[in-house]
């Protein structure tokens, strides 16, 4: 996990960034938020949910307060598989290119 969204989530849970601004999330895509597809569902089905923090990925069209259950949100965990194969992919590509 990046040491910058620890930060954010120690804030979160222990309630500072309330009284701040409300809790949320706001990534580029879900690859820039983790590569670890299992990791990366944990935290946006349990963890979010459960701190109350809403999760953005923009070019992804994906908010966690607006997921309700349908085809949409199911290629998720999809996406989060294919983006984590992707990065292992390239790491052995240039591996084996040197």
């Amino acid at each position: 996990m990046k040491s910058a969204l620890w930060v954010i989530l120690q804030s979160v849970f222990h309630e500072k960034v309330h009284y701040f601004f409300s809790s949320y999330l706001t990534e580029a895509d879900l690859s820039r938020f983790g590569r670890d597809y299992i990791e990366t569902g944990n935290y946006l089905e349990k963890i979010f949910p459960f701190l109350g923090v809403r999760f953005i990925a923009i070019t992804d069209h994906f908010d966690s307060f607006e997921t309700d259950g349908s085809e949409e949100s199911l290629m998720i965990p999809l996406k989060n598989m294919i983006n984590e194969l992707y990065a292992k992919d390239i790491s052995r590509k240039i591996r084996t290119s040197y």
